[in-house]
């Protein structure tokens, strides 16, 4: 539905991750708010959105790096100091008994410790907490680190275009046969969607395998 995939843009649009080109967003949501006043397709909309993706992709990556690798110690605290002692005093309970702040809905455990309004406050914990922390990053690779952040989004922008060129050579394996035509195109764009975090994080190595995997059958034959 188009509903559906231009909440997909937006979302992706308002991650401004630290670095982006003004212009690129602009942009961006100058096509979003054409898309929204206007009659275009799924496909249509989803293609620009995959195009933006691509753009925003290495950006996104850096931003990430740094989370994992300045923001996570961080995290613990920041979470904790916004709950009530004795909701605090829970969690910890929570925590020491195998809870995970990462996953902790998994099983029932949560469930059955926390009610609806401890359940809320630490919902509400959470999010506050990825802000302070996206705050911190963004001011972190603006400031003290940002020869750092910027040698990493050059590292993701070179590893998108292998990742591209190689996507290039798995769309000439068609002119070798036409058994996996189709396929092999639904492959390419199912790759080309994870720069737009509509599916799983394209790498160079999963790419790498298709390519074998498709040469292996043309070559023996099967195409």
């Amino acid at each position: 539905m188009k509903e559906n995939i231009l909440n997909l843009f937006k979302i992706l649009i308002n991650k401004k991750p630290v670095g982006v080109p003004t212009e690129l967003l602009e942009t961006a949501n100058k096509k979003y708010q054409y898309f929204l006043d206007n009659d275009v397709s799924d496909s249509e909309i989803e293609k620009e959105l995959v195009e933006f993706g691509k753009k925003i992709w290495p950006y996104l990556q850096a931003e990430q790096e740094f989370v994992d690798k300045y923001g996570k110690e961080k995290h613990k605290d920041l979470f904790l100091e916004k709950l009530k002692p004795e909701l605090r005093k829970k969690w910890e309970e929570f925590t020491e008994q195998g809870g995970d702040i990462h996953d902790f809905r998994k099983g029932d455990d949560f469930e059955k410790k926390f009610n609806a309004d401890e359940n809320y406050e630490i919902e509400q914990a959470i999010i506050n907490t990825k802000q302070e922390i996206l705050q911190f990053i963004e001011k972190l690779a603006k400031t003290e680190k940002s020869e750092e952040y910027f040698s990493i989004v050059e590292e993701y922008k070179e590893r998108e275009e292998k990742i591209l060129k190689k996507l290039e050579e798995l769309r000439q394996l068609k002119e070798r046969g036409d058994k996996w035509d189709d396929e092999i195109e639904d492959l390419i764009h199912f790759f080309e969607k994870g720069f737009a975090e509509l599916e799983e994080k394209p790498t160079l190595e999963k790419v790498q395998a298709k390519i074998d995997w498709y040469e292996g059958q043309i070559n023996s034959g099967n195409a």
